[in-house]
């Protein structure tokens, strides 16, 4: 029994191969990436936009509550109870300030959103310390 071939069919066949093989794939992995990079440029942006809200935050509260505070105190410094309650208040202006969207993808990145804001306003109060205490000794 001979088998007889037309050069059309074995071209279109040879086509489908390289495309089932090559391009398929390539074209998924190029879609992986693309998803990827924007779930990625997402978190950055998330992130950028807690550091700026907690820097924000902070200094409000440095302006508006602490320095008050400070002066009140008979040896200017803060007890461990309004420490806690400066905290809160950065921590209530912070989730009131943040956009929804950051807020959501921080979420979702997130093991504990609570502890990483808290860490965020930490820094930014240690951040802040430290600028005073150079701009002090100067």
């Amino acid at each position: 029994m001979m088998f007889e071939f037309d050069l059309t069919e074995l071209v279109i066949a040879a086509v489908y191969i390289v495309f089932a093989g090559v391009i398929i794939p390539i074209g998924r992995a190029v879609w992986q990436w693309i998803k990827t990079k924007t779930t990625n440029d997402k978190l950055m942006a998330a992130i950028s936009e807690a550091e700026g809200v907690a820097f924000n935050a902070v200094a409000d509260l440095q302006n508006s509550l602490v320095d008050g505070l400070k002066a009140a105190a008979p040896d200017g410094k803060l007890t461990p109870e309004q420490i806690a309650e400066v905290s809160r208040e950065a921590f209530n202006k912070f989730m009131a300030s943040i956009s929804k969207g950051a807020l959501d993808t921080l979420k979702n990145h997130k093991e504990n959103l609570a502890d990483y804001v808290k860490g965020l306003i930490e820094a930014q109060l240690e951040r802040l310390k430290l600028a005073r205490k150079a701009a002090a000794s100067k």
